[in-house]
């Protein structure tokens, strides 16, 4: 019987502790993303009442919502995101599907106002990684 060859792929913890292939992968994401669940309602084309998600990760420029009933890549979407007490509305367009994990959505459009909110809410939820949660 043939043995079948398995390929891994070796990775190395970088001085900042985040994973890094050894092949020279750099981030390709403008924003940085902090890991932190919201609250979000999505809106998108034919549907009467608003999905409801959190999210996993967020950034500026997009956010992941965890879903086991995704979206395809394309769709586009408006979205409610209550971070605390402060409520921000954007337009977003799905940009990755993991079918029964989630989506990645890109932020297309967002007010200055909501724009300066989600910053803010950023910038306070932003910390350095920390080896084994110290």
């Amino acid at each position: 019987m043939p043995r079948r060859m398995i390929r891994t792929k070796i990775v190395c913890i970088t001085g900042k502790g985040a994973l890094m292939p050894d092949d020279g992968f750099r981030e390709r994401r403008k924003y940085p993303r902090v890991k932190f669940a919201i609250s979000v309602e999505l809106r998108y084309p034919g549907t009467a009442a608003p999905l409801r998600a959190m999210t996993s990760e967020v950034s500026a420029g997009g956010l992941y919502i965890e879903n086991m009933f995704t979206l395809d890549v394309g769709t586009p979407v408006a979205m409610v995101l209550w971070l605390g007490d402060e409520k921000v509305s954007v337009k977003g367009k799905v940009a990755t599907r993991y079918p029964q994990v989630g989506n990645g959505i890109d932020i297309v459009e967002i007010s200055p106002g909501d724009r300066q909110k989600l910053d803010a809410f950023l910038e306070k939820n932003r910390h350095p990684a920390t080896p084994f949660g110290r």
